[in-house]
């Protein structure tokens, strides 16, 4: 897997969009853990 982060904060009236360069089979995203709360990702198969 290739790794990427970042921690902006994102609501309903933002969006954020990523270029791939490659079709990837899945792509695994969530809110950013803080030390209080744990980590909740979704992962979305796309081939």
């Amino acid at each position: 897997y290739t790794a990427w982060a970042v921690k902006n904060t994102i609501d309903e009236n933002q969006s954020y969009y990523v270029r791939f360069t490659d079709i990837p089979g899945n792509i695994l995203f969530g809110q950013m853990p803080d030390e209080e709360d744990a980590a909740d990702f979704h992962l979305l198969t796309l081939v």
